[in-house]
């Protein structure tokens, strides 16, 4: 349901090194802005991007980059014959960017490093209005934000046993609100 383009492969024949891309649009967001009536009245707009680029072979071990964001919306404007209007429009954004690096000790034994961030949120504004008159309306907005470290030590003692010991630290912001008005 949306144009989408993307590319993967290796940054160079000499090299390990690769790339993946993908990018995708809403095909109803496209016809809206060309002008194209499609006969709905709610049209949703979205796009997302998401990328993994790999560099295996460097000396300080192995890196990846990943990420992967997104936002979509939709506007909902109707009257009915009793002149009652509704209006509600949402909002909601995601997003993900980490690095990861795993240095190997050994054939049996790899440290693993990850320090990643995320995002996400969503709004929403409801109004209902009866002669132009505002009746009552809705609203919320949440984010929520994460910043994450993680080390991981994991070695294969023998063919049935593995050691595994890691640990985690993250920092979280919040933010919540909510709001209602009644006449």
């Amino acid at each position: 349901n949306g144009f989408e383009m993307g590319a993967e492969g290796p940054f160079s024949k000499k090299s390990d090194a690769s790339y993946l891309v993908n990018y995708r649009y809403s095909t109803m967001g496209v016809m809206d802005a060309l002008g194209i009536d499609i006969g709905v009245g709610a049209i949703p707009y979205y796009q997302d991007l998401a990328l993994k680029i790999d560099l295996p072979g460097t000396r300080l071990g192995r890196f990846t980059l990943f990420g992967m964001g997104g936002k979509n919306s939709i506007t909902f404007d109707d009257e009915n014959e009793y002149n009652r209007r509704y209006y509600t429009d949402f909002v909601s954004k995601v997003g993900v960017l980490g690095l990861t690096n795993i240095i190997r000790s050994g054939d049996d034994s790899r440290f693993k490093t990850t320090v990643a961030g995320t995002f996400h949120g969503n709004s929403t504004l409801s109004d209902t209005y009866k002669n132009d008159i505002l009746e009552d309306s809705y609203g919320d907005d949440f984010t929520e934000s994460r910043l994450m470290v993680t080390e991981e030590f994991r070695s294969k003692l023998n063919a049935r046993d593995n050691l595994v010991i890691g640990v985690t630290a993250e920092a979280i912001t919040m933010n919540y609100l909510d709001s209602i008005y009644i006449d």
